[in-house]
């Protein structure tokens, strides 16, 4: 006799997953790829040295990592909801600044409001959001909600473009801005305040083993024994030179390629790559497991190292793209 199996309630950390969908969407396509958009609106409108405005930018990303380094006690003291509304308003008023300086000191100040929502929205906040929900399938939960970052890309770079030749730069920064708040706010207080024990749930859905059951809580490491880590230092260090590498080029990719292609192409070949990410992303997060990350990751750079010699010594539409 087959004795039926009692149905699982619907786990709740696919709606975390769904949700951090949702911010890295809005994170990406205001504090990643946003400012190539600003750089090159700035530069136009303004006429002030691209060194000088992309400046900001780079203490936009600058000021945020500095930021992020405190942000696990900022939770334990605020909590996740109060940090990430925090930085949903500061997202919403430093995009503003960007729209309104007058003067190029006004792109600084409002870098460390754009930084402030960078730093608690974007890939350490998405780690925590996700965390407490998923062990074995962190991957696969990490990849899906990361992918909102692509198609923050894919979608707010043309969205930005196509708002500011509508309605001017100002105006469209105010209803970004607004949207975000309205979109990210409720959500935040929604989905971030709940717990898997409030559940009665467990990490990936699954009933604990005996073995983990047993086995002790792992420690918490202070930053000092991180530093001292080898394996942590070299992959942070690789890490920071690739990003730092990619920050810069998607910062100043609409700059490079505008006068080959225009704006608005310059604009959708911008989505085009980020949709090449989402392909990666998934790939990566359904394949690679606990296997060969290191081998991976280099991978990742030497592809990324010969895009921007591609961009460097290149020309014409289709090397471009």
């Amino acid at each position: 006799m087959i004795v039926p199996q009692p149905r699982r309630r619907f786990f709740y950390g696919w709606t975390v997953v769904a949700t951090s969908f949702v911010i890295a969407v809005f994170a990406w396509g205001l504090g990643f790829y946003g400012p190539s958009v600003y750089v090159n609106q700035i530069v136009r409108t303004q006429g002030w040295p691209v060194a000088a405005v992309s400046g900001a930018v780079t203490v936009h990303f600058l000021f945020s990592a500095g930021l992020v380094i405190g942000l696990a006690d900022a939770y334990r003291r605020f909590g996740v909801v109060a940090i990430t509304r925090l930085g949903i308003i500061a997202f919403g008023l430093g995009v503003i600044g960007f729209a309104h300086a007058r003067e190029i000191w006004h792109l600084y100040v409002a870098a460390l409001f754009t930084a402030t929502g960078w730093a608690t929205l974007s890939g350490a906040a998405i780690n925590t959001f996700i965390t407490p929900w998923f062990e074995r399938r962190r991957a696969v939960a990490l990849s899906h909600a990361f992918n909102g970052a692509s198609i923050g890309g894919v979608v707010f770079t043309p969205l930005w473009t196509h708002l500011i030749d509508a309605v001017g730069f100002e105006a469209a920064a105010l209803l970004v801005a607004y949207g975000g708040l309205l979109v990210l706010w409720p959500l935040a207080g929604r989905v971030f305040r709940h717990t898997p024990a409030e559940f009665g749930q467990f990490p990936d859905n699954n009933p604990p083993s005996a073995d983990y059951v047993d086995a002790p809580l792992a420690v918490p490491r202070t930053r000092t024994e991180l530093l001292a880590d080898r394996r942590f230092t070299s992959l942070s260090i690789a890490y920071a030179v690739g990003i730092f590498a990619q920050m810069g080029l998607i910062t100043h990719l609409i700059v490079r390629l505008t006068p080959d292609i225009g704006a608005a192409r310059a604009a959708w070949a911008l989505s085009i790559a980020t949709c090449c990410a989402i392909v990666g992303r998934l790939l990566l997060g359904w394949l690679i497991g606990e296997q060969r990350r290191r081998v991976a990751g280099a991978v990742n750079f030497l592809m990324q190292a010969i895009g921007v010699g591609l961009l460097i010594a290149g020309s014409g539409e289709i090397v471009l793209y």
